[in-house]
């Protein structure tokens, strides 16, 4: 996963790409860069990004029905997977429902994986972008090796489905 290889120290802490500071950047989303927002702390955080940590936040963005909850699939796992903080989020300017979403996407050191889901399931936004995540990762065609473990996580994103998907 994305989130071992950044712990192992492997790769960067991003996982998407960023522009160089040399390149007109506006940050995206719509954005003017904050005051003192500073290119190369995104720079600092990029090495060799496995092509599956940025292929697979742009697959579940395909399957939104609009630019908000886009946005929030794009982002999905960087409160997770890099240094960033939702508060970072907050600053540079995101919409609230979107940190909200982000929130529920982020799941914490303490609270159980179904605890985590259910939580989702309350913010529309965060239910969609969590589905079609789950479909992903579900997909065992995109593994080299199917194992014990990715058996064990298809189950358990079954069960995880299965919840957002009950009204």
């Amino acid at each position: 996963s994305c989130a071992a290889l950044i712990s192992s120290g492997r790769m960067g802490t991003t996982p998407f790409p960023i522009p160089s500071p040399q390149a007109p950047h506006n940050g995206g989303c719509h954005r003017p860069v904050s005051q003192g927002e500073r290119p190369d702390r995104f720079l600092s955080e990029v090495n060799a990004i496995p092509p599956a940590c940025v292929q697979q936040p742009l697959h579940v963005a395909e399957q939104m029905p609009d630019e908000k909850t886009t946005i929030v699939a794009l982002l999905h796992d960087v409160v997770e997977d890099t240094s960033y903080s939702l508060r970072d989020i907050r600053e540079m300017g995101f919409e609230s429902d979107m940190v909200d979403a982000l929130a529920r996407l982020t799941h914490g050191k303490n609270v159980s994986y179904m605890d985590y889901v259910a939580n989702i399931k309350e913010n529309s936004m965060a239910r969609t972008v969590k589905l079609a995540d789950l479909r992903h990762n579900s997909d065992l065609t995109r593994l080299d090796e199917i194992n014990e473990e990715a058996l064990s996580r298809v189950e358990k994103y079954k069960a995880a489905i299965q919840l957002l998907s009950e009204d």
